[in-house]
């Protein structure tokens, strides 16, 4: 059973299109069963918070030196963006047991080590944003994070190989 009651032997589709109180289950911070959980979803708020504030500062950059049609994309791919990291960390939050994928065992622990891993490259991009980092190093970071997370979160849909 995944930590909200969910059977680890259903469908995909039972796995993985969940109602809205079970998105509100995994990201709330009042309903931690322990300090672990509490962290994870520290780490999850602190991502997708720093991920809509670089969003924003991307935008706004934007304005400066390009065109309407790459803000628009940009406000586009945000909410894209927004709803599918989202969705990937609801995924590695719900996710219990190992998982076998090309031969190495991902845990719960190796999920939590990830989120904490990313939070922190997360809030070192956001520093950097003004500091020490350029505009394509910024946009290469950002963009390998988001595919770490997504194939994080669709390794996560796999139903676990033991608990």
């Amino acid at each position: 059973m995944d930590h909200d009651d969910t059977a680890t032997n259903t469908s995909w589709k039972a796995r993985n299109c969940l109602s809205l109180g079970e998105y509100v289950k995994s990201w709330s911070l009042t309903g931690a069963a322990n300090t672990q959980v509490l962290f994870r979803r520290v780490f999850m708020w602190t991502i997708i918070l720093v991920r809509i504030v670089q969003t924003i500062l991307i935008i706004a950059y934007n304005t400066f030196v390009s065109r309407v049609s790459s803000i628009i994309f940009g406000i586009l791919f945000g909410i894209l963006s927004f709803l599918f990291v989202f969705w990937c960390l609801t995924m590695i939050d719900r996710a219990q047991g190992r998982r076998k994928i090309w031969g190495l065992a991902i845990s719960r622990l190796h999920l939590d080590l990830f989120i904490a891993s990313c939070a922190i490259i997360h809030l070192i991009l956001l520093i950097g944003f003004w500091t020490f980092l350029g505009h394509m190093t910024f946009n290469v970071a950002w963009f390998s994070l988001w595919a770490s997370i997504a194939l994080y979160g669709f390794i996560c849909t796999k139903p676990p190989r033991g608990v």
